[in-house]
C-alpha cells in the first residue's frame, strides 16, 4: 500500500499527513509506506522502493486528495510507473483507489468541523448565516464540479441554506472575491470553511482573508473552521471519520 499525499514545505502539514498514514497502517494488515508528490520527502520512487524491497506482489496506490484532477488521473500514474521501472519491478500489477471526493464520512466529518466552530456562539437564524466551503482549486472541471456537490450537500446537512463555494488557486470564484462579496451581504455571521485536508500555506493565507474581512467589517461574525485533519493525535475529534474513509476505499480496491 502506497499512501500519496500531495505534498508541501508545512511541517506542520507533513507532521499531520504521516500521523495519518501511521493510524491507516494500523487498520490494515499490509505493508504501507507514505510518501509525497512534492515539495517534501519522502518521495514516490523512495516510497515505491521500500516496498519493492518488502517483496510485494501487488501494489495498491491510494492517493490521498479530496477531488480527483490532474494529480490523481496523471501525476501520480506516472510517477508510480516510473518508480517501478526503476527498481526493477514494471511488471508487478498495480491498482489506484478513488480520491474521497462527496464520501458520506467526508461530509459527516465537514459537518462536524462546523458544528465545532460554533458549538461556543449564540445560535442564530439559518438565513442569517452564510457559509463559505473554500477548496484548494484546480484547472479540472470535473474536480470543480465536484467540490461545489459537496458544498450543497455539506449545506444541506448542516441546515444552512445560504452557501458559497470558493478557490484558494486555478478556479473561480476566487476566495478573496468571496469573501469580499460577503462583507457587503446582509448577514450576521460568516462560517469559512477551508476544505482541505492537512494544514499548510493555503491555511495561512486563509487565515489572513478572514481575518481581514472581520476588521473591515466588524458588525459581522466571521468564524473559520478547522481543516478535516486537524488534531490527529486526538481521539473522538472526528478524524476517525477520515481515517474510517481512506481505509474504506482502500478495502474497495482489495482483491
Amino acid at each position: 500500500m502506497l499512501l500519496v499525499g500531495h505534498g508541501t514545505r508545512s511541517a506542520e502539514g507533513r507532521r499531520a499527513f504521516l500521523l495519518l498514514a501511521e493510524r491507516i497502517r494500523q487498520r490494515l494488515s499490509l505493508p504501507v509506506e507514505p510518501c509525497f508528490l512534492e515539495l517534501a520527502e519522502p518521495t514516490i520512487a523512495q516510497g515505491v522502493a521500500r516496498l519493492v524491497k518488502a517483496r510485494i506482489d501487488r501494489l495498491v496506490v491510494a492517493p490521498q486528495l479530496l477531488f480527483a484532477a490532474g494529480h490523481a488521473k496523471q501525476d501520480v500514474p506516472v510517477a508510480v510507473a516510473a518508480a517501478l521501472s526503476q527498481s526493477g519491478a514494471a511488471d508487478i500489477p498495480t491498482g489506484q483507489t478513488t480520491h474521497f471526493g462527496c464520501h458520506p464520512l467526508i461530509v459527516e466529518l465537514g459537518l462536524q468541523r462546523l458544528r465545532e466552530a460554533v458549538a461556543d456562539r449564540d445560535p442564530l437564524p439559518p438565513n442569517e448565516t452564510l457559509l463559505i466551503v473554500v477548496g484548494r482549486g484546480s484547472r479540472d472541471a470535473g474536480a470543480t464540479s465536484e467540490m461545489h456537490q459537496f458544498a450543497r450537500l455539506l449545506s444541506q446537512h448542516a441546515g444552512m441554506p445560504r452557501i458559497e463555494a470558493a478557490f484558494l488557486a486555478m478556479a473561480q470564484p476566487s476566495a478573496s472575491q468571496v469573501l469580499e462579496a460577503a462583507r457587503g451581504k446582509s448577514v450576521r455571521r460568516v462560517i469559512v470553511h477551508p476544505h482541505l485536508l492537512f494544514a499548510g500555506e493555503l491555511t495561512e493565507s486563509l487565515h489572513k482573508l478572514v481575518a481581514r474581512s472581520s476588521l473591515e467589517q466588524p458588525d459581522q461574525e466571521w468564524i473559520m473552521s478547522r481543516v478535516l485533519a486537524d488534531e490527529l493525535e486526538e481521539e473522538g475529534n472526528g478524524t476517525e471519520l477520515l481515517i474510517a474513509a481512506a481505509v474504506d476505499l482502500i478495502r474497495r480496491c482489495l482483491p
